[in-house]
């Protein structure tokens, strides 16, 4: 839905420049061009995909999460290619509004296409009923069924019994022929598609009409050269009261007859007013921005990033707020303690104003302790609190301690907070358990490297059937996805440090509509891992994991993991050229690759896999960059990393 509202704002924006700026001008040929272009333009911008490379900020993250985002005022850069892990894929039922919506849409727009093949079969019709006479430019067919003449394509169709003089005839002749000559009927199926596509759009029908005008006019243009206004607009006249109702086709008569009477007597506009168009050029750039996917890299030295903690022996997750420069205590409020409490609901408690205004609240308010300071007493503290349904934060406490001092300002802030929106389950409000990460750190320490490719990968302490089971219980398919039938796959990018806990949780390449951030909770909340190994020495290491969702409309199963064996991939890194083993169930198999924005850049089906498969996958002609590999057999589904160098 949010792609054709962004359709309907360019096409808004392009028609009103037309028929305020552009529509009174004689420019006939340069008005078509216009039309066609903005109509073309309006479908394509909102699925351009631009990536602009910029130094690396990370914007705020709209986290909906039961762990808050952490502030920090330092932070790594990251290196280019993370390791991938294979893809998980989570799975729902289609909200039953949105499969109305989508039936909707279908029906009108298979009446779209039997209104398009009827006019087809008329004009079909009329072609095997009349005789031919084939000319240098076109071919003429005469039938009893053609009231007035018209034309399609290179096909100029004409009374059987025309009773007009011959000076009527040459005008008319002339007409077509310059629809003929002009490629008008490539316009006219242009906006019969484009009204199939988006028939709901009123935009679409004003763009069609715009074109048809256009056409007229530079017909009539060309007759005017050889014929008087007054002579030709008696013919006009006379043409209007009959003709065929054949959508696909150029009338010599249309229901405009008043504007082409009209445009007839206007004065040709001068030379200079051509460059009115240029002032649609700015205007054109700036939707594109303004709705094109535009991505960039994000520093991290100027903005908030996410970074993960693990608090034992409970499970938790994310982000510490860094403010440069507890024996456990505990806050409680007066108010009863809820006996049900959530941690992750369909719609999450926020802050009044969003993440943002948390974190400058968070960053005025919070002072560095000075014994602490004087001790040098850095590191994260970890404020536990319950969102209740009135929004009040209730039973505050501190759940990881790094002094009374720093324990206490941590609390101090906290208390002080305004109500939250709450949380809402069901449509009910509830209340939710949060828990917030603050960072206190001194002075910055030096950067350890971040690895891509070490002697042994981190591992989930459980495997990758604990990594996938993790996932499975904890991730949810967010509603408003749901009813927007939002799929797709989001990229998570992440630091596995040396202790095992993952930091640096970020999403290189979402779908919106929640997905992402719900992704972006659960990766972030992660337990701790085994870190990599480099020279039998723990190190830090990027990874990405991509999560699929994917909508269960009935028909399919949710997505399993594949069970393959001896998957090989060599050389990785290669040059293009993947040599590529593994066995696996004996059963239809598919192999794809996609690239890092999602895009399938190499597909190949197995029909007859007889269980083992040795071949290989030619990247040659694809940018450089990491890349996935994916292997499925129905809903089951293995993916691992490769890099092209």
């Amino acid at each position: 839905m949010g792609y054709l509202l962004k359709v309907a704002i360019c096409w808004l924006l392009c028609y009103l420049f037309y028929r305020l700026v552009l529509e009174k001008t004689t420019f006939f040929r340069l008005n078509r061009y216009y039309l066609l272009v903005t109509l073309v333009l309006g479908l394509a911008m909102p699925l351009a995909r631009i990536t602009l490379q910029v130094p690396d900020t990370l914007s705020q993250q709209n986290t909906t999460s039961n762990w808050l985002p952490e502030v920090v005022i330092k932070a790594n850069n990251l290196v280019n290619q993370p390791f991938y892990l294979p893809e998980f894929t989570v799975t729902a039922t289609a909200s039953p509004s949105w499969q109305i919506i989508k039936g909707i849409y279908w029906l009108g727009f298979i009446c779209c296409i039997l209104r398009f093949l009827i006019g087809m079969f008329q004009l079909y019709r009329m072609y095997q009923q009349g005789s031919k006479q084939h000319f240098r430019n076109y071919t003429l067919v005469q039938s009893k069924a053609v009231k007035t003449p018209f034309s399609f394509f290179h096909y100029l169709f004409w009374p059987a019994e025309n009773a007009d003089q011959q000076s009527d005839t040459a005008l008319m002749l002339r007409h077509e022929e310059t629809h003929i000559r002009q490629g008008h009927t490539w316009d006219v199926l242009l906006s019969e598609l484009v009204k199939a596509i988006c028939w709901f759009n009123p935009l679409a029908y004003r763009y069609s009409l715009a074109l048809r005008d256009v056409h007229e006019y530079l017909a009539d243009a060309a007759v005017l050269q050889t014929a008087t206004r007054k002579a030709y607009g008696r013919l006009l006249i006379e043409q209007s009261l009959s003709g065929p109702s054949i959508a696909l086709v150029n009338h010599f008569s249309t229901s405009q007859l008043k504007k082409r009477i009209n445009m007839m007597k206007r004065k040709k506009s001068q030379s200079i007013l051509q460059l009115q168009y240029a002032l649609a050029l700015p205007l054109i750039v700036g939707l594109g921005i303004l709705f094109a996917h535009i991505q960039w890299k994000k520093v991290l030295a100027e903005a908030p990033t996410l970074i993960t903690e693990i608090t034992e022996p409970e499970r938790t997750s994310n982000n510490p707020v860094a403010i440069t420069s507890v024996p456990t205590m505990q806050k409680t409020t007066q108010d009863t303690l809820p006996q049900e409490v959530f941690t992750v609901v369909e719609e999450m408690p926020a802050y009044p104003g969003g993440n943002e205004a948390m974190f400058k609240f968070l960053i005025e308010k919070l002072k560095y302790p000075e014994k602490a300071r004087q001790n040098k007493q850095e590191g994260t503290v970890v404020i536990q609190f319950i969102v209740d349904k009135k929004g009040k934060l209730l039973d505050q406490k501190v759940v990881r301690s790094i002094s009374p001092e720093i324990d206490a300002e941590a609390l101090r802030v906290v208390g002080l907070m305004p109500q939250w929106k709450p949380g809402l389950q069901k449509g009910q409000k509830v209340n939710v358990k949060f828990n917030l990460p603050i960072r206190f750190m001194l002075d910055e320490k030096p950067a350890q490297e971040v690895f891509t490719e070490v002697e042994q990968l981190p591992t989930y302490r459980g495997g990758n059937e604990g990594l996938y089971q993790y996932i499975g219980n904890n991730l949810l398919y967010p509603k408003e996805a749901k009813e927007k039938g939002v799929e797709g796959i989001v990229y998570i990018e992440y630091i596995v440090e040396i202790d095992g806990s993952i930091t640096n949780a970020k999403v290189l390449k979402g779908i919106g509509s929640n997905c992402d951030e719900e992704a972006l909770r659960v990766i972030s909340g992660m337990p701790k891992w085994n870190p990599a190994l480099q020279k039998e020495k723990a190190v830090r290491m990027q990874m990405i994991l991509p999560i699929q969702f994917k909508l269960n409309d009935g028909k399919t199963t949710p997505s399993t993991t594949l069970k393959v064996q001896d998957f090989k991939a060599t050389p990785n890194p290669s040059n293009g050229l993947f040599n590529l083993s593994f066995r696996a169930d004996g059963k239809s198999t598919t192999i794809e690759v996609y690239n890092l924005t999602g895009q399938k850049v190499y597909n190949q089906v197995l029909n007859q896999f007889d269980g083992y498969f040795n071949g290989q996958i030619d990247l040659s002609k694809q940018p450089v960059g990491g890349y996935v590999i994916r292997i499925a057999q129905g809903a089951a589904v293995y993916s691992q990393q490769v890099v092209k160098e």
